[in-house]
């Protein structure tokens, strides 16, 4: 998932319309768009509702399936957040980029980035004011 994050932060940097690569913008062409929509809501459909089949079945999944599900559910779900991320960044997207553009994010953005900042220094001052560290085994 990491590397999907820098290889569609590299594709923007280099086909995006600011880069002045006009010509060479990958979502340029509406039937290219639409696939690329379609393609990024079905892998966050999958990977988001995939384990519905296994949760409903009595006897579960087979080693196999289970073992394909760990390995590709996450770089699903990160490749299906890239591309949806670089269409809006594109400038395509309708509702969806008008939803997550919406002005009222920003406060709770802002919120959330100073939590982010702020919990680890939290979390070391409640515990360094401890007499004694937690036992973790003792269940």
């Amino acid at each position: 998932p990491f590397l999907v994050g820098m290889a569609t932060a590299y594709l923007w940097l280099e086909r995006s319309p600011r880069s002045g690569n006009e010509d060479d913008v990958l979502a340029r062409k509406p039937a290219v768009r639409y696939c690329l929509f379609l393609l990024s809501t079905l892998l966050l459909l999958v990977t988001i509702y995939g384990m519905y089949a296994h949760l409903n079945r009595s006897g579960g999944w087979s080693h196999a399936e289970s073992l394909l599900w760990i390995t590709f559910s996450r770089s699903g779900f990160s490749i299906g957040v890239a591309i949806l991320t670089y269409l809006m960044m594109c400038g395509y997207g309708g509702l969806v980029r008008d939803f997550f553009t919406w002005m009222w994010w920003d406060p709770l953005a802002r919120l959330t980035y100073g939590v982010y900042l702020c919990h680890p220094i939290i979390i070391i001052s409640v515990y360094l004011a401890h007499a004694r560290y937690p036992n973790w085994d003792s269940f």
